[in-house]
């Protein structure tokens, strides 16, 4: 809710989903904010499992007419204790969360 208000956003967009892929199966969440130059940015987040750990992966993108380009990604996280993966998951979407704000006031 906080990125549509911001000057520069003229929609956005958010949606967590479970996704199976032949690879495996995905929690996937993203929000995206169109800009009123026509660009958009996303954050988007990837958690995916084995029997071994959890993985989290999560980045910052620009997509343009140019095509999309990745502005900034977070360190990949590997969670072997499923007690830790709320705590970490927290902890990395709202890093996530703060990628490229100022840039949209």
């Amino acid at each position: 809710m906080e990125i549509s208000r911001m000057k520069r956003v003229e929609k956005a967009l958010n949606a967590v989903e479970v996704v199976k892929y032949e690879s495996g199966t995905l929690i996937e969440g993203y929000v995206d904010a169109e800009l009123n130059d026509g660009t958009a940015i996303s954050w988007l987040l990837d958690v995916s499992w084995t029997s071994d750990s959890w993985t989290i992966e999560a980045s910052l993108e620009m997509s343009s007419a140019k095509g999309q380009e990745t502005i900034q990604k977070l360190p990949t996280q590997h969670i072997r204790d499923c007690g830790s993966l709320r705590e970490k998951l927290i902890q990395v979407v709202h890093q996530l969360l703060t990628l490229g704000l100022a840039d949209l006031t």
